[in-house]
């Protein structure tokens, strides 16, 4: 598919009840209101109410990214070794059950507020030494340290919306209404809304946020920092990216196309040998890109698919400037046949959607 200019769509109001999100992932008032009096106990008033707002969501926002990126990177850690943590954290700060006890009736907070802050403290020790591994000098081990912990901060930035009078943009790319959107703006969406979960949808085929989330951080791996904080330079891209698999898809179907996965497994394994001599390298790859094995076999599979539809396109031509005016037809049809199967949500439309659809609340 060809990439054009796209027309970005206002972002979303944020649902009832939210102050904040990170990706799918909603950050409730109800939560910031807990972890504000948890603050406040600990605080004792001397902290100004904004630089109090700005540290508690703050840290509401950084769970959640460390979350994602513990998903993103396969790190984990386990519930014994929470509690582990957690038994830890009283024998430092409280010398006995019943002052710990009076702790939380005081404060607010809770044993599973505590043990969460023990998570987040590991999950966070476990990706700093991830984010290192395989440097041999202290030069090395810094320099991938700053680097990685960059694109950690830009790309979960760029999945961060935060609700109007709880912006801070060291935490939040963009601000967006608490409320819901208005029956105005609500009306210039054409069709039922997508279902839970989902970005667009091509004819009956779903495009989830997991996914197009998945392929921001590997645009923005990809990138390199060559794009700014301002995610209208990826979004697009990656949309586009993900509608061509589905448009690829259905053509296939009608024209009757078709790869078999032994036929994906060889191209596989000769692109690999041919780019990546060395297992290492690969695996090196995998890592600097965000990408799966399962990922690039989903990009091969798509390559075959088009090279096949192509060669169906113009096999009635005799010369090399017939096929060029046939494929050159083919792609106006091709192109016209599927956006008008496309619709995307609003925040996510481009150029290849023929529908601006509210996303579910």
């Amino acid at each position: 598919m060809l990439l054009t200019s796209s027309l970005l769509a206002a972002s979303t109001a944020l649902a009832p009840g939210l102050v904040a999100r990170v990706a799918d992932r909603p950050i409730y008032k109800t939560e910031y209101d807990h972890w504000t009096a948890i603050y406040d106990f600990g605080d004792e008033g001397e902290t100004k109410p904004a630089q109090r707002s700005e540290e508690v969501l703050g840290l509401l926002i950084v769970f959640n990214w460390y979350d994602l990126e513990a998903e993103r990177l396969n790190v984990s850690v386990s519930p014994a070794e929470v509690r582990r943590g957690v038994t830890e954290a009283k024998a430092d700060e409280w010398d006995t059950e019943a002052e710990f006890q009076e702790y939380l009736r005081k404060s607010g907070a809770t044993v599973a507020d505590l043990e969460r802050s023990v998570r987040f403290e590991l999950l966070v020790e476990r990706i700093s030494k991830r984010y290192v591994a395989g440097a041999k000098t202290d030069a090395d081990r810094s320099r991938l340290y700053v680097r990685n912990a960059r694109r950690f901060e830009a790309r979960f930035r760029r999945m961060t919306a935060c609700g109007t009078g709880y912006f801070y943009k060291d935490y939040c790319v963009k601000e967006v209404p608490l409320a819901a959107a208005t029956p105005a703006s609500a009306s210039r969406a054409a069709g039922p809304p997508l279902a839970p979960g989902l970005v667009a949808r091509v004819a009956d085929r779903p495009i989830y946020k997991t996914d197009f989330d998945h392929w921001m951080v590997v645009a923005d791996m990809a990138a390199d920092g060559e794009v700014g904080d301002d995610p209208a330079e990826l979004r697009p891209q990656v949309m586009q990216f993900l509608l061509s698999f589905h448009w690829i898809d259905l053509e296939a179907e009608r024209l009757g196309v078709n790869v078999s996965q032994g036929a994906i497994d060889t191209a596989f394994r000769r692109q690999k040998r041919q780019s990546f001599p060395k297992a290492t390298d690969f695996e090196k790859y995998l890592a600097e890109s965000g990408q799966t094995v399962e990922d690039i076999k989903r990009r091969v599979r798509i390559d075959l698919l088009s090279n096949g539809i192509r060669d169906r396109a113009v096999a009635r031509a005799k010369t090399s400037e017939g096929q060029q005016r046939l494929l050159e037809r083919y792609v106006v049809r091709f192109t016209n046949r599927y956006r008008r199967q496309t619709a995307c949500g609003t925040g996510y439309v481009t150029e290849d959607c023929v529908k601006e659809v509210p996303l579910s609340a």
